[in-house]
């Protein structure tokens, strides 16, 4: 068995040799490596980290340089151990070469290969005690160093308590508030420590220097900096040599030592944070409750007695086996699973209204071992509602905007009817029993734009035409009207409140929300009863207060419109502002009223808000942004428009998608002796226009299109015409702002469905403006 690895370096002129080596170490080494170099010259070829565990040197003649080889090896690998050949000659640089570096030698005679493994195998052990002593000594160090105790090694002194200090560790120096440098320079390190006791520096001397024995005892040091500490020291004698040394270990106690009054006061101030901690548990909206395993109160605060104790008395030591509706045992995770989770919990107390609480459960541990449970439960009720409103709202924009397109649809589809009718009605022989269907018929195609007029409104499509003026006279002006409009039993009241509330609004809008709000109370007073409009200013700040809750910071004026009635059922009250929701009778409304009102305030940047009791009333707030007072002023008056030349008869393109209504807008602009020109899109309108970009007096468009709407078009067509005028149709105008589009050269707008002489006298008036 050959239990060691040898990889040697060899460095021989002598190739037999180097040959005869091998031959003899390998019967005793398993050879993993070899490299045999010629010259020293060499050794810088070979890679620093190489793993030799021997060097073995055949200097058989002097090297021209002394111990070159040697010398070189050592640079390289300071640890690696040497062995030297000698040859015969150079027997007397056999001390030379041990003092230069070499581990050991051996002269280069007959019997050199018998004795080589038994002197590597040597050289090989003393390399291993080496390293394992480096290895002792840089451990003790390590441990000497980084000791939490001052250690230390005196010469006692003759004389009574005088010694001299031969070694210390940093900690020494640092109790003593001194560097070690300076310690070591002193003569007496005794004349640095006050004792603590008059006989100390004499029973200290007798047992340590004349007793030999091991010595405890206590100290004080008065630093440079002032501070005094006690120390414990632990001392007993050691011999190097013919010294006798004392080796000490001395410990800080000085926080052991405090005086009474000391600690007297620091107890008092964890007296004072416990106080100050109740405090704060105390005042804590939050409800905390500290149980142990058994369920056992042992801390609780008044907010969970006013969140769970409502129905039952908390006392410390008392057991909590439910928390409202639910058994804590339910509620609290299972022996294995996440000891801290987050759950959303309803308490329900008797008869009273769900309070929702996020519940914190934290399990409690010191070590492995498990303490009991900690709770935490914040009253989330109002936050909840908001977002429950906040996904209401969401849900209502959603059905607006299907709402919109559907009232879109349906405007082109009345539109087409509407002109067909009153196409009809200008045949002469149509007979008068013909023209009273005709006029039912018109009146049913009205009735139904209303109604997606309504819709309009709640999916924010509607037009707007602005102007300001105090929201206070407006509500006054709209109050007189609805106590003219209801029922003589209901009294309607408003007061005007002090000051200043100009608001930039349309106000018809506006007034049509107050009538959809009076007429729905009126029906919720059958009765008769009161109904009643606030006027208020306030500044929001985010919080949840209230009805004002999920309001955003800023300026608010609130309107607050109150009834007297029957209220609004629980059930129906999520769902009063989606269209055609009612909770009334077939036939008695169609559940437009509130979805209008509710995009209407939407359209003005406000919010809407209801709260309602059963038998008790229903109060709608309506918050409009007080910062709107700022918004630029402006009407639906006419913008001046420069002169453009016209051609021939006055040629009309018209541009419709929708077939039915295109043929329509022909028959009734050729019976009112203009020219028009119809295409179906965009695209067909820019490539008739460029043929000719001065025919045309004018261009009806329509503006939700396919390709392009109609201001896309509009502005390509300027173009090739700067001076071009467009008539829009549309169902809504929620595409662009009517401001921007008057400024690219836009006429007017018109609502479909459109009155035949509301057309024609809108075409005329613009082409009798140009040709002023």
């Amino acid at each position: 068995m050959k239990p060691d690895v040898l990889n040697l370096l060899f460095i021989s002129t002598d190739s037999a040799f180097a040959h005869e080596v091998h031959r003899a170490l390998e019967p005793h080494y398993t050879i993993g490596q070899i490299d045999t170099l010629r010259t020293w010259e060499q050794i810088e070829t070979l890679a620093s980290d190489a793993a030799y565990n021997l060097a073995l040197i055949d200097q058989a003649v002097a090297e021209e340089k002394p111990f070159a080889s040697l010398l070189a090896v050592k640079s390289r690998w300071p640890d690696l151990p040497v062995v030297v050949v000698l040859g015969l000659a150079l027997e007397e640089l056999a001390e030379s070469v041990l003092d230069v570096g070499a581990d050991d030698y051996m002269l280069r005679t007959p019997r050199v290969f018998n004795r080589l493994p038994s002197l590597v195998a040597g050289v090989l052990r003393q390399a291993q005690r080496r390293d394992r002593l480096y290895s002792s000594e840089s451990t003790l160090s390590l441990i000497y160093e980084s000791a939490f105790d001052g250690i230390s090694i005196h010469e006692e002194l003759p004389g009574v308590g005088q010694r001299r200090l031969i070694e210390c560790n940093e900690r020494y120096a640092e109790m003593a508030g001194r560097s070690k440098a300076e310690l070591l320079a002193l003569d007496n390190t005794s004349s640095i420590q006050t004792k603590v006791g008059p006989q100390f520096s004499l029973a200290e001397n007798r047992i340590i220097r004349l007793e030999r024995r091991r010595y405890r005892g206590l100290f004080s040091w008065v630093r440079p900096d002032g501070k005094e500490n006690v120390i414990e020291y632990s001392a007993a004698p050691i011999d190097v040599g013919n010294r006798h040394l004392t080796v000490g270990v001395d410990r800080d106690i000085t926080e052991q030592m405090l005086s009474e009054m000391e600690t007297q006061r620091l107890l008092d101030n964890v007296q004072a944070q416990a106080s100050q901690m109740q405090m704060l548990i105390d005042s804590t909206p939050e409800a905390i409750l500290l149980l142990d395993n058994e369920f056992r109160l042992l801390i609780f605060n008044p907010a969970a007695q006013t969140a769970i104790g409502v129905h039952t008395t908390l006392t410390p030591g008392s057991y909590l086996h439910r928390l409202g509706n639910q058994s804590l045992t339910q509620l609290l995770p299972a022996d294995g699973e996440e000891v801290s989770q987050e759950i959303s919990h309803e308490l329900r107390m008797g008869d009273d209204p769900v309070i929702t609480y996020d519940m914190t459960i934290r399990a409690i541990h010191s070590r492995d071992t498990k303490l009991g449970w900690l709770l935490t439960l914040r009253n989330v009720t109002l936050s909840r509602q908001r977002q429950e409103q906040e996904e209401q709202q969401a849900r209502l924009a959603a059905v607006g905007q299907l709402a919109a397109g559907i009232a879109h649809d349906f405007n082109n589809i009345l539109g087409s009817i509407s002109l067909l009718v009153q196409l009809a009605e200008s045949d002469p022989q149509i007979s008068a029993r013909g023209r009273g269907h005709l006029a039912t018929a018109i009146e049913q195609v009205e009735h139904a734009a209303s109604l997606i007029r309504q819709i309009l409104d709640f999916g924010r499509k509607s037009v707007m035409s602005r102007t300001t003026r105090d929201l206070a006279d407006f509500l006054l002006d709209t109050c007189q009207l609805l106590q003219h409009i209801l029922e003589d039993n209901i009294h309607v009241v408003f007061e005007r409140p002090p000051g200043d509330f100009c608001f930039c609004a349309d106000y018809t809008l506006l007034q049509q929300v107050c009538l959809n709000l009076g007429i729905n109370a009126r029906d919720a007073m059958p009765n008769g009863g009161q109904l009643s409009f606030d006027l208020s200013r306030f500044s929001a700040d985010g919080a949840s207060r209230g009805h004002q809750m999920g309001i955003p910071a800023g300026g608010w004026y609130c309107i607050a419109v109150h009834d007297t009635g029957k209220g609004i059922s629980d059930e129906a009250l999520p769902h009063i502002f989606e269209p055609f929701f009612t909770s009334k009778e077939s036939g008695e409304g169609s559940g437009l009223g509130l979805a209008q009102v509710y995009g209407i305030i939407d359209q003005h940047q406000g919010l809407i808000r209801v709260d309602s009791t059963s038998g008790l009333g229903t109060t709608f707030y309506i918050y409009l942004p007080a910062s709107d007072q700022k918004q630029e002023v402006y009407t639906d008056e006419p913008r001046p428009v420069p002169s453009v030349q016209t051609v021939g008869n006055q040629a009309i393109l018209i541009v419709e998608d929708q077939v039915v209504l295109r043929d329509a807008l022909c028959e009734i602009l050729e019976i009112h002796g203009f020219a028009p020109v119809a295409v179906a899109g965009g695209s067909d309108a820019v490539a008739l226009f460029a043929e000719d970009p001065q025919r045309f007096a004018l261009v009806l468009s329509d503006m939700s299109m396919p390709e392009m709407n109609g201001v896309e078009m509009h502005q390509i067509l300027r173009r090739f015409n700067p001076g071009v005028r467009t008539l829009i149709l549309s169902g809504f105008s929620a595409q662009a702002d009517q401001q921007a589009m008057e400024a690219d050269g836009i006429v007017g707008w018109l609502q479909k469905p459109v009155d035949s002489g509301e057309l024609v006298s809108s075409i005329q008036n613009v082409l009798n403006s140009i040709e002023s």
